[in-house]
């Protein structure tokens, strides 16, 4: 994706590029990326979780979200650190 789209058709602002680095490249399927824009700070996707879950971890502010994913999607970026010699 770093020819200026995002993977929806949508023109991304100059010098902004999104890498997915773990999980699926395409479709709704959780996966972790990352922005030149902010090294060190990751982009996860996946469900959401449900209202009454969200509850109980107590005030979570408009700004932020809660999703879920599964263990193995961030083991996975895990590898691919330790593999670049990061961790």
């Amino acid at each position: 994706m770093g020819d200026g789209m995002n993977e929806r058709g949508g023109t991304l602002p100059d010098g902004y590029r999104l890498e997915v680095v773990a999980g699926c490249n395409q479709g709704p399927c959780p996966k972790v990326g990352v922005r030149e824009a902010r090294p060190g700070r990751l982009i996860i996707q996946g469900s959401r979780v449900p209202d009454t879950e969200r509850a109980a971890l107590g005030e979570i502010p408009d700004h932020e979200d809660v999703v879920e994913v599964p263990d193995a999607l961030l083991l996975e970026y895990a590898r691919r650190l330790r593999g670049e010699g990061r961790v």
